[in-house]
């Protein structure tokens, strides 16, 4: 597609984007303007919409960062106040932050970086640089449910019939009620499991009984094969459910504490901490606290007190 219109409510052309030439017209209050690119036009949309731009926050190095520059050069004068928030990864510090923090006059004066391991790699690679912006690391805000009570239930979403240790698992843990749930239809093997007295299966699952069992299941099992479905290891941690893992299917590492990842030939350590943390609520939340730390979860008053 070369070109994309967009109308006002009365059928009138107001803006026309060029992807070939990169240029964007505009109408405006009975005016024609063209813009050599998509930044002159945002800078123009700034200006008309009277938005302030002292203080901007932005997550990129692309656009919004030539933006920015900008418009330090169109007010050398203004003193700017704007924080990148720095939520990739990287192997070396990128060309443009690195002219950031070299740049003894710059509009950016607090790089925000949120993932840890990506900010000690950043520090570790400072040498050198004129270091004339401020660093810091500032975990994310994830919008945690309350789990006010302790369940002894384990929940296992998947796609696939084969689920690593599930036999001895469920043996091993008769305290323990077991839901696993899959989208589609089962396999003999897990329907089987339905004949158990701590094993519910949900073939064909619909969206309230995966729910139900996010908010009530204390537990999630990442022990499935295949693939991960539906961001589910994200919804489980969000849930305040504690995950657990084998190494060798674990889906989502980022959400799960790297002390509840186990090896596949070890199915006994997990059994044993599930088994401990079922029976002690405070050593669950102990776990679950030490989940949220891996994850970079962190709270109001941080971002208060660095943005502040």
């Amino acid at each position: 597609m070369a070109l994309t219109t967009y109308f006002d409510d009365e059928g009138r052309e107001v803006i026309l984007e060029n992807h070939v030439t990169g240029t964007v017209q505009v109408n405006h209050e009975g005016k024609h303007h063209v813009f050599e690119n998509f930044n002159a036009f945002i800078l123009f949309f700034m200006e008309i919409a009277h938005i302030e731009s002292d203080e901007i926050f932005y997550n990129n190095l692309g656009r919004p960062f030539f933006i920015i520059n900008r418009l330090k050069a169109l007010n050398p004068e203004k003193n700017f106040a704007h924080t990148l928030f720095w939520q990739e990864t990287s192997e070396d510090i990128p060309g443009n932050m690195r002219s950031i923090l070299d740049d003894t006059n710059n509009a950016t004066q607090r790089i925000v970086i949120q993932d840890r391991a990506e900010f000690e790699r950043i520090m570790s690679q400072l040498e050198g640089i004129s270091l004339n912006t401020e660093l810091m690391q500032l975990g994310y805000l994830y919008p945690l449910k309350n789990r006010s009570s302790l369940s002894s239930e384990a929940f296992i979403f998947t796609n696939s019939a084969e689920i690593e240790a599930l036999e001895t698992i469920v043996a091993a843990l008769p305290e323990i009620h077991f839901h696993i749930a899959a989208r589609t239809t089962m396999s003999p093997s897990l329907m089987a499991y339905e004949d158990r007295n701590n094993v519910s299966v949900y073939p064909n699952v619909g969206d309230e009984d995966i729910r139900k069992s996010l908010k009530n299941n204390s537990f999630y099992l990442d022990i499935n094969h295949a693939n991960e479905m539906e961001n589910i290891i994200r919804q489980a941690f969000e849930h305040n459910q504690l995950i657990l893992a084998f190494d060798n299917v674990v889906h989502n590492k980022r959400y799960t504490a790297t002390e509840n990842i186990f090896s596949k030939d070890n199915a006994q350590a997990l059994i044993d901490k599930v088994k401990i943390l079922s029976q002690d609520n405070t050593a669950f939340q102990a776990a679950l606290k030490r989940q949220h730390k891996h994850a970079g979860q962190t709270d109001i008053y941080d971002y208060q007190n660095i943005l502040n």
